[in-house]
């Protein structure tokens, strides 16, 4: 074994990171070991974590550290690198939901991975669930829509980051094309898009056009206090049952414009079309399950479903059956026909029969998509579409193609999207691959005004299209460019 650093095997760390990374963990020490490091997907937030980790256990062997983390895939991912690292035994590695089910826990060291995602009334609890003495944040954005990012920061301000213009330039991530390209309604979507915003303009009418007036009015109180106000003069029993059924009437269909925003049919077309002609490892991101079942399956054999409403499913399982005389070989073959028997001696020197044969069963959803899954990953399929269970923390390096069909008006969900495509990935010819991002949207509509939220900060490496033919285009052009460039 080569000579440790920090205690960690050398031969385990990409020098290339080391330092910038030993340099933020000296800095989170610095800011009294209880601080948020921001760096963008593929920066090596992990190793971070196992380097201060490797330099706590300097100060005692006894000393643990505990991993909270939002989904059961990162879990895993956790618990694979802190054993290449022999950190395992010293450090659990835990899914918030199953912390907030457990009583009180004692730590010396906790580490809240996707740190932005805990502000919330449920998952804040884990801050008095979980006594520490040290706190580290890791995420590759901070801020938040409703800003309750100012409560993580409280606990634990940011001491470092890693910018994206740095890693491009120490080619910690990959280069990245990102285009916004329009997708426009069908003539009864654009007549069914006008009728929508007009009944929604109209009972926003009734609050003075605050929207969060009007979910407040959902409820009796706030409907009362508002009808007593408006209209002093009227009775207030029946005005106010009013304005709470206007209110939960316009609620209703702002969650129908949005649900036909996300599952238009020139948007399922155009993201078959993308997907198909660019022939690229992809995951298609939606805020619609729906959409993506209807995208893979119209993509074909070559495209799983990953989100959280697969139906259990039949499946197709290889088996083995050992024969030990030719009467049982020609009675299993009576029930498969279609399985070829294969003889071979065996250690007592007796011939015996193997036959492959496949047996239907019955798939959980649950492994369903685990399934789906090491399809993806192993290559079998090249195409894996998902609604929002892959935006966080779901890693795999050869990814070129990200489809983002739509989204909400999260900057750091966009940020953490984009980062499932950035990890750098080098080709079995030496290439460096180029990440691919493409935001489709809905012009003049709600569609384009979440989308231009979303991108707020990240606008100047965007780039506008016309249309998915001159995005096709201006994608192949460049790929062969980098390929032609890439030659010796």
């Amino acid at each position: 074994m080569k000579k440790p650093l920090l205690y960690i095997p050398a031969e385990k760390l990409d020098k290339s990171k080391y330092i910038r990374q030993l340099r933020e963990v000296v800095g989170w020490k610095n800011a009294g070991a209880r601080a948020t490091i921001i760096a963008p997907t593929g920066c090596g937030k992990t190793i971070i974590a196992c380097i201060t980790i490797a330099k706590m256990r300097t100060l005692g062997s006894n000393l643990k550290a505990l991993v909270v983390v939002p989904g059961i895939d990162l879990k895993v991912q956790w618990e694979s690198v802190l054993a290449s690292f022999g950190l395992e035994s010293v450090t659990e590695v835990i899914v918030i939901n199953s912390l907030l089910l457990r009583g009180e826990m004692v730590t010396d060291l906790l580490i809240c991975d996707e740190y932005h995602r805990y502000p919330s009334q449920e998952f804040s609890k884990l801050f008095t669930r979980v006594s520490y003495s040290w706190l580290l944040g890791l995420t590759a954005t901070i801020e938040r829509i409703d800003g309750l990012e100012a409560m993580l920061l409280e606990r634990a301000p940011i001491s470092g980051t890693i910018t994206v213009k740095e890693a491009l330039a120490n080619g910690w991530i990959s280069e990245m094309i990102h285009l916004n390209v329009p997708v426009f309604l069908t003539r009864k979507e654009m007549d069914a898009q006008v009728e929508l915003n007009n009944t929604i303009s109209k009972g926003l009418s009734i609050f003075g056009g605050d929207f969060q007036l009007m979910q407040q009015c959902q409820n009796v109180e706030k409907a009362k206090n508002y009808a007593l106000n408006r209209y002093p003069h009227d009775d207030v029993d029946a005005r106010y049952k009013q304005i709470q059924v206007s209110a939960i009437d316009t609620s209703r269909r702002i969650r129908a414009r949005k649900d036909f925003l996300i599952n238009t049919k020139h948007k399922i077309d155009a993201s078959v079309k993308l997907i198909q002609e660019l022939d690229l490892k992809t995951i298609l991101f939606s805020e619609s399950t729906l959409f993506a079942t209807d995208v893979a399956t119209l993509v074909g054999p070559n495209a799983v479903e990953y989100h959280s409403n697969i139906p259990s499913a039949n499946r197709d399982v290889e088996k083995l059956k050992v024969c030990k005389t030719e009467k049982a070989v020609l009675k299993f073959l009576e029930e498969h026909p279609d399985s070829k028997p294969r003889a071979f001696v065996n250690a007592e020197g007796k011939t015996n029969w193997g036959i492959r044969y496949f047996e239907s069963r019955v798939l959980s959803s649950a492994n369903v998509k685990k399934n789906n899954m090491l399809k993806f990953k192993e290559g079998d399929v090249n195409v894996i579409c998902t609604a929002r269970a892959l935006d966080v923390g779901f890693d795999c390096d050869s990814v070129e193609f990200g489809l983002e069909a739509s989204r909400t008006t999260s900057t750091a969900q966009a940020r953490q999207r984009k980062g499932r495509v950035c990890r750098t990935y080098t080709y079995s010819d030496g290439s460096e691959k180029v990440g691919i991002y493409i935001s489709l949207y809905i012009p003049n509509t709600q569609d384009e005004k979440w989308l231009r939220a979303s991108q707020v900060g990240m606008s100047e490496s965007v780039i506008w299209m016309d249309d998915v033919e001159e995005a096709v285009s201006l994608i192949k052009s460049s790929l062969k460019a980098k390929r032609i460039e890439a030659k010796p």
